[in-house]
C-alpha cells in the first residue's frame, strides 16, 4: 500500500515560462532548485506539503544534456 507521495518530475522546454504559468496560474510557489553543469539541465522545486515536492526539469545547455545521454536527450 503507497502511503507517501515522495516526489514527481515535469519535464519542460522552457523553465521560466513554466514557472510563471505555475506561479501566476495556480498560486504555487516555485523555488529554484539546482543547476547540473554535467548533464545541462536546471530544476525548479514546489513543495506540496511538508515532505513532497514537484520537480520541473529543464534543460539550458542543450549541448550539455546530449552529451549527457539518452535519459537527458528525451528532454529535448
Amino acid at each position: 500500500m503507497i502511503t507517501r507521495f515522495d516526489h514527481a518530475v515535469l519535464a519542460v522546454d522552457d523553465l521560466a515560462a513554466a514557472a510563471a504559468l505555475l506561479r501566476d496560474t495556480f498560486g504555487l510557489i516555485v523555488q529554484a532548485a539546482g543547476r547540473h553543469p554535467d548533464t545541462g539541465t536546471e530544476n525548479l522545486a514546489i513543495r506540496i506539503g511538508a515532505e513532497d515536492t514537484i520537480m520541473v526539469s529543464g534543460v539550458y545547455d542543450r549541448d550539455a544534456a546530449v552529451a549527457a545521454g539518452i535519459k537527458r536527450a528525451r528532454l529535448m
